[in-house]
């Protein structure tokens, strides 16, 4: 279909090849009509530059689909209940309505699923019910995803198995892909996908960050290990004590293996008060229960000095404050994560 005005429209075949380029639908349906088996269309590509009104394409599978042009403001554009293997919008600007529906990726001995949405701007498109975890490939490059709806879609556990290359810009547009997922679920309200991409957009940038170091040409070795070498050591700690403040059980984990270590040096080198220096093994009840005591005092970065000399147990003492405060803050960063 290249061009023409069009009443109703009802196309329900098999067919190798689909192409509209053209014309005004007030209604055109492309659907598995009058039977339960679905149609299949090897090949689907629309160019919606000349195309307005009312477009529904459902109940099909199809084998490819490519979504290129301009949906205008008076076209409505709908995809619902389609069975396919490689789907994928080039230079795709939506100023209209898009709408996309439970997509069931296929996937064979032949062929991998696969997404691929390149130099493309959705604006308000809405997704709805797409197992984005069964599919094969999926590639987001220079594209605008903020304003996107994105309801029941289920993300794979592990991106870096359905995405490809690690140069450094493919890592960069990866990195805004997860931080434009993260403003829109955050917009949604979804505070758990929201935490969820913001930890993959940091992990990548910490990533982009390790590549780009090995690419400098011009740099010393000196120079390319001091490049943003505060943010790389910032970001790895982050995600090795909190998961970027989403996990609670690793601050506590951290305190509690500080506290291990720098208690008994402070107990062996005599710098609490009310302690004998060195080892002494008292296992009573009244020994044990003041000795916990002690530790939980000496996990608490807000506690007094009077009950330490002035010696070189201050450091020990400040660095234990130090990493007790910060764990503190992660743990209570974690447990109120979901609380608005």
């Amino acid at each position: 279909m290249q061009s023409g005005n069009f009443e109703r429209v009802v196309i329900s075949m098999h067919c190798k090849a689909l192409q509209i380029s053209g014309g005004k639908f007030k209604d055109l349906s492309i659907t598995s009509y009058g039977t339960s088996e679905l149609f299949s269309i090897n090949n689907l590509i629309i160019i919606f530059h000349d195309i307005a009104g009312n477009i529904s394409i459902s109940k099909l599978k199809i084998t490819r689909t490519k979504l290129l042009g301009t949906i205008q403001k008076d076209t409505d554009f709908s995809l619902k209940n389609i069975e396919f293997t490689h789907f994928g919008m080039d230079n795709l600007f939506n100023n209209g309505k898009a709408r996309f529906f439970d997509f069931l990726p296929i996937t064979n001995e032949q062929e991998i699923s696969s997404i691929f949405i390149t130099n493309s701007n959705l604006a308000k498109a809405d997704f709805f019910g797409i197992p984005m975890n069964k599919v094969g490939r999926l590639q987001i490059r220079n594209s605008y995803l903020i304003d996107c709806t994105f309801v029941n879609i289920i993300w794979k556990d592990n991106f870096d198995l359905v995405m490809d290359g690690a140069d450094p810009a493919v890592l960069l547009d990866r990195k805004e892909m997860f931080r434009q997922l993260k403003y829109s679920y955050s917009k949604q309200g979804d505070s758990f996908l929201e935490h969820r991409f913001h930890s993959l957009e940091m992990n990548i940038y910490r990533r982009y960050l390790k590549k780009k170091r090995s690419t400098f040409s011009d740099k010393n070795r000196y120079g390319k290990w001091r490049w943003e070498r505060q943010t790389s050591i910032i970001l790895w700690f982050s995600s090795w004590s909190s998961n970027y403040g989403q996990s609670f059980k690793a601050p506590l984990l951290i305190l509690l293996i500080a506290g291990s270590i720098l208690f008994p040096i402070m107990l062996i080198s005599g710098f609490l008060k009310d302690f004998q220096s060195g080892l002494h093994f008292n296992f009573s009840w009244q020994s044990i229960s003041t000795t916990i005591g002690h530790f939980c005092n000496f996990l608490n970065p807000l506690r007094r000095y009077d009950t330490m000399d002035i010696n070189a147990g201050l450091l020990i003492d400040f660095l234990m404050r130090i990493i007790a405060s910060y764990c503190i803050y992660n743990f209570i960063r974690a447990t109120r994560r979901f609380v608005k």
